[in-house]
């Protein structure tokens, strides 16, 4: 049986865990948002994007 001390440490190596997991995600969004209005721009779709990301942040 886990002391209050153990309990608590338990606790925190999973909320750091979950953090990792929420940034991890986070940033695979961003890079792959960046990645498609890059490629928008470059193909001359960025207006078109730039309005679905408008859609999307604002939703």
């Amino acid at each position: 049986m886990p002391t209050g001390s153990e309990k608590n440490e338990e606790d925190l190596a999973s909320e750091n865990a979950t953090g990792r997991e929420d940034r991890r995600r986070r940033q695979g969004l961003v890079s792959m948002t960046m990645l498609a209005l890059l490629i928008g721009f470059a193909t001359g779709a960025g207006e078109q994007l730039a309005e679905l990301l408008a859609k999307v942040l604002g939703a």
